[in-house]
């Protein structure tokens, strides 16, 4: 397989901190699609991100995914306000990431 993409069907969000910040992970984000699970790991901005990677565990995939710390909170709105949202990976080139289905032109979004 070169190329999955599998709908979002849950998530949820660690926060963590460490005593040394500047080389920890501490954001997690888990997906649960209708493939396997995604870990979306939020580092500091200024760290070196370790490469994309895919695991088999338990017979599904396992995949890892690193972003710096400024695109969580694009990241979480997202999934919080868009639907559907799919996650996609591709194992040769290792390129990773979320996106949005398509909405009707004029859709508004709920006015509370």
């Amino acid at each position: 397989m070169a190329f999955i993409s599998a709908n979002i069907t849950s998530y949820s969000i660690k926060l963590a901190s460490e005593a040394n910040i500047s080389t920890v992970y501490i954001s997690v984000v888990y997906l649960h699609t209708t493939s396997g699970t995604g870990f979306l790991y939020f580092c500091p901005d200024n760290a070196e991100l370790p490469s994309n990677r895919i695991r088999m565990q338990h017979g599904r995939p396992t995949y890892y995914v690193y972003y710096h710390n400024r695109y969580l909170p694009i990241v979480i709105d997202v999934l919080r306000n868009e639907k559907p949202i799919t996650f996609f990976f591709n194992d040769t080139s290792l390129y990773a990431g979320i996106r949005t289905g398509s909405e009707p032109v004029g859709e508004e979004e709920d006015q509370d």
